[in-house]
């Protein structure tokens, strides 16, 4: 497992379901786009291709998410070996975080072990506040000494102004 210096962030599908579709009004939603569109033309962005089989998944005809998903596809990366490996320690401490038996792409894990090998920052919001012994994102990072904040920190840090 690596950390590097803190260059950029990872982000989860609740993260960029609400940057797409939740946040409002519209011009919010705008200017946090914006933020991302520039830290994604830097190669400060990225995500695991199994949030994009998640968004995919869950999409339905005009989705607005998985259009801005399928215009940003090269955000979404395969799993490398050291990822792959990090990974199996996550998963090691984190069994239950796995869904089994659900027929879906559950990539939470994955950001975990993403950010193992890169040192980024996870953004998402899955895991706070979350019920005694409900397995989050946010459980898995502090646990493995991730930085992991939300998706309004990561604006917030990036000169998002209200």
């Amino acid at each position: 497992m690596t950390a590097s210096l803190f260059p950029g962030y990872i982000l989860d599908t609740c993260t960029i379901i609400e940057l797409c579709r939740r946040m409002s009004p519209p011009e919010l939603r705008h200017s946090a786009l914006s933020i991302v569109e520039k830290l994604i033309q830097t190669r400060q962005i990225k995500s695991p291709e199994e949030v994009y089989l998640e968004l995919k998944d869950r999409a339905k005809g005009g989705d607005v998410v998985l259009a801005w998903c399928d215009r940003n596809r090269d955000i979404f990366e395969d799993m490398t070996d050291q990822q792959q490996q990090n990974l199996a320690v996550v998963l090691a401490d984190f069994e239950n975080a796995v869904k089994v038996n659900i027929g879906k792409f559950d990539a939470d894990p994955i950001l975990v072990a993403m950010s193992l090998e890169s040192g980024w920052a996870v953004v998402t919001r899955d895991g706070y506040g979350a019920n005694e012994g409900k397995i989050g994102v946010h459980q898995m990072c502090e646990r493995f000494d991730v930085r992991c904040i939300t998706e309004f920190e990561f604006l917030k840090e990036n000169g998002w102004s209200i």
